[in-house]
């Protein structure tokens, strides 16, 4: 079992969170119920500036997603099977003047997943926001099948790292329309029912559904990581398709929002 690190002071580096004095930060995030459609809309690339990033998962979106996060300014922690691509991308991060730790990790082994966290608070200290997307089994028939172990396993072992970071976020990446893949309900129910339990714990956690040859994606993923959207917890949003002033669309599963 893996013991959640202790509580440690906010780095002295890291900004302030922008926005709302805390009592109102705290009456919005209690009227933000989750799976309910928001008014907050996109307004270009986010500010992460001394903030750590976790990124894992399989495919080109984590590299996409790894390079954003680094781009707005957030040191980045990418864990993935690939060590090769994924050594690429820190590369890539560095070379433009980021930081980067990569490690190859089998994220449905939660030992793994929890030496991943443990090297990130290891190298930065802290962890403020992760990007979440399901690993590869292999089926009986063996082709890669989506595996959301992954994505349980690394909340679980990110939320209470970020949580004694001073709190942050998650965003879990459903693979799939939101009407509804197996993966991408998967991804959702779990998404949900960790906002709820851990609505106190200053960590919010949400969905980002991504089908094929979405545009806008990363970006996507780095705004629900900023504090722009720090009044949801438990939404599903389907991205701003990559064009500044587009308004993400927020909701709930078929059958009704949480209650």
């Amino acid at each position: 079992m893996t013991t959640a690190p202790r509580p440690r002071p906010r780095h002295p580096h890291a900004p302030r969170r922008r926005g709302a004095a805390p009592a109102a930060r705290g009456a919005a995030a209690a009227r933000a119920r989750p799976g309910r459609e928001h008014p907050s809309a996109w307004r270009g690339p986010a500010d992460l500036r001394g903030r750590v990033a976790m990124v894992t998962g399989a495919g080109r979106g984590c590299a996409a997603v790894a390079a954003a996060l680094a781009e707005s300014g957030a040191s980045v922690v990418i864990g993935a099977p690939d060590e090769l691509a994924i050594g690429r991308v820190a590369r890539s991060v560095e070379a433009r003047g980021g930081r980067a730790l990569a490690l190859g990790t089998d994220l449905s082994d939660p030992n793994a997943v929890a030496r991943l966290t443990e090297a990130a608070l290891g190298v930065f200290d802290r962890l403020d926001m992760a990007v979440n997307a399901p690993g590869r089994a292999r089926g009986l028939d063996h082709l890669a099948e989506p595996d959301c172990r992954g994505v349980y396993f690394a909340v679980r072992h990110q939320l209470p790292a970020i949580a004694a970071s001073g709190g942050g976020t998650i965003v879990n990446v459903a693979l799939g329309p939101l009407g509804w893949s197996d993966d991408a309900r998967c991804v959702v129910g779990l998404t949900r029912a960790s906002a709820l339990e851990h609505a106190g714990s200053g960590v919010r956690i949400n969905a980002l559904a991504r089908e094929s040859g979405d545009r806008g994606f990363a970006e996507a993923a780095c705004w629900l990581c900023s504090d722009a959207t720090e009044d949801l917890n438990g939404a599903v949003a389907s991205g701003p398709g990559g064009e500044p002033g587009h308004k993400p669309v927020t909701a709930g599963p078929p059958g009704g929002a949480a209650a």
